[in-house]
């Protein structure tokens, strides 16, 4: 494996324990809603990482471009319902960047953009997507690992 995707591949692993630390270890300890934020920021950190390491493998080691992924490769590593969530989790991280309002409400933590537009993040959530990332993190290192440039 070359050592740029090594190092995505690092990095992806890197947020993904520190996404695990927070949701089982952090959270629960302290329990402030906000968590769930930075949760979601490091999920998404992840799975960028991951991708460009995808796309520097397919391109041999040419370009790195999020959006070369999701045109030319996604069919490749993912599925319709895996892609759909890959898509969910950056658009979700996204609202959380530009909302102009962010507050717990129970014991979820509710997004609301500009426009009024809410969603609602709760820690079951950030679970179901830490779990998928961990095996899409495996599974794709695994292809890359097992087909060297």
């Amino acid at each position: 494996m070359k050592d740029k995707i090594k190092e995505y591949f690092i990095e992806a692993s890197r947020h993904l324990k520190i996404a695990d630390h927070i949701i089982y270890i952090t959270y629960p300890l302290v329990n402030e809603k906000r968590l769930l934020l930075k949760v979601l920021e490091e999920l998404s950190k992840s799975i960028d990482y991951a991708i460009k390491a995808i796309v520097r493998f397919e391109t041999k080691n040419k370009l790195e471009s999020n959006e070369i992924f999701y045109l030319d490769y996604s069919k490749k590593y993912l599925n319709e319902e895996e892609l759909k969530i890959v898509k969910q989790i950056n658009e979700l991280n996204n609202r959380h960047k530009d909302s102009a309002i962010e507050f717990p409400k129970k014991e979820k933590i509710i997004i609301m953009a500009d426009n009024l537009d809410i969603h609602a993040l709760d820690i079951n959530t950030l679970k179901t997507y830490y779990m998928f990332i961990k095996n899409f993190i495996l599974k794709t290192r695994n292809i890359i690992l097992n087909n060297p440039l």
